[in-house]
């Protein structure tokens, strides 16, 4: 629970290295948090949670927002209680790392490592079977409010209400349909349950095939750390339509097959998915870096100090 959690930050690690007679050079925290160290030694902390960064608007009165609630307010608090002005910070993008130097961090105490990319050869990832004679679309992503579903549903409003060929586009969603989401109940309003498959969680392996069976990416998410599923797009080729913000500009800096719209801009979006559906070649071209080697280096060189 987060409350063992944090009793653990605070306690119980400096219990079980005292019980065990450990001595410690360097503390790693992978979870966001600072830690509370009673011997004199360094602290990295991989900090990939946005939330607590974010603008975005959580209401009070969501159950399901209660959560991310908590993250944007309260665990905040934890990922600095501990630190002082010899902890390192590791972050995957460099607009978080212009965020925590906004916020007092020296410089040169974060540092910027995207995460591993390694995905299988296009080869070997078998197709999915989708509907005959439609085109395609697919939006991985989990079920919550800042991954903007309804910018999509909207944009095919706007393509019906100016009848820019709706009716040949599929979009398929990776959360489970449910009758009586707000996000269906505006699907089945415009007549628009034929354009639309909600496919439930999928695996890994799932998410390839699709990613390499359909036409076209979309990728409306308000609020990432990194952007993971442009970056493994991308890898393949796919052209993409984005929310034009921060964090999909730089994961797709150097990729020439998307194109980025505002928020809440259900025009641009149409016009966008049908202007990038003309450009449904795949070929991967698109190379990723690994941070992993980086965030080594640093772990040896404050070793070694």
């Amino acid at each position: 629970t987060f409350i063992s959690r944090m009793l653990w930050d605070c306690y119980g690690l400096n219990a079980y290295l005292k019980e065990h007679e450990i001595l410690a050079k360097i503390i790693i925290s992978l979870q966001n948090t600072s830690i509370k160290i009673e011997q004199a030694c360094q602290q990295i902390i991989y900090l990939h949670n946005v939330i607590p960064f974010s603008d975005y608007k959580w209401s009070f009165f969501k159950k399901s927002e209660l959560k991310l609630l908590l993250y944007k307010y309260f665990y905040s608090f934890f990922i600095f209680l501990h630190a002082n002005n010899e902890t390192h910070f590791i972050v995957q993008s460099k607009w978080l790392k212009k965020i925590l130097v906004g916020k007092g961090i020296s410089e040169d105490k974060v540092l910027v490592a995207q995460p591993e990319v390694n995905l299988p050869s296009f080869s070997d990832i078998p197709t999915i079977k989708l509907k005959p004679g439609r085109i395609s679309a697919f939006y991985p992503a989990t079920n919550f409010d800042y991954k903007n579903h309804i910018e999509i549903v909207n944009a095919l409003i706007c393509m019906k209400n100016n009848a820019l060929g709706y009716k040949d586009i599929v979009v398929y969603f990776t959360m489970p349909l449910n009758n009586s989401s707000e996000i269906y109940r505006t699907i089945e309003k415009h007549g628009l349950t034929e354009n639309f498959q909600f496919l439930g969680h999928l695996s890994f392996s799932d998410v390839l095939s699709y990613y390499k069976s359909v036409d076209l990416i979309l990728f409306p998410s308000r609020l990432e750390t990194f952007g993971l599923p442009l970056i493994e797009a991308a890898t393949f080729g796919k052209s993409i339509v984005a929310i034009d913000l921060e964090y999909s500009r730089e994961a797709l800096q150097n990729y020439n097959r998307v194109s980025y719209c505002k928020f809440n801009d259900s025009k641009s979006w149409s016009e966008q998915i049908q202007l990038m559906l003309k450009h449904k070649d795949t070929q991967p071209i698109f190379a990723t870096s690994n941070g992993w080697g980086k965030i080594q280096k640093l772990i040896k060189n404050l070793t070694e100090k």
